[in-house]
């Protein structure tokens, strides 16, 4: 960080999942929320006027919506083929 910072190159540490959680701006501007399983959420810190915004349902899990997607007609057949060979 140091080297950039004396190039002038802007750049800013990646937080870890615990430093999300345990950051204080997080927490000030009411980010953390529960989602279904009272798993911990970070809402969306895009705030809107006259609209609260909170993370209402968890994250999937890997590959929970995938038929949802093979039946709707997201793709071509091809594309479908390719993705999920039978």
């Amino acid at each position: 960080m140091a080297i950039l910072d004396t190039h002038g190159v802007p750049a800013a540490a990646i937080n870890d999942i615990a430093a999300v959680f345990s950051d204080p701006q997080i927490e000030a501007r009411g980010l953390l929320t529960g989602g279904d399983d009272n798993l911990p959420l970070v809402a969306c810190p895009i705030r809107f006027r006259r609209m609260a915004l909170s993370a209402a349902i968890r994250p999937p899990n890997l590959g929970e919506h995938n038929g949802l997607y093979r039946t709707s007609g997201v793709g071509s057949d091809i594309q479908q083929e390719k993705l999920h060979p039978t």
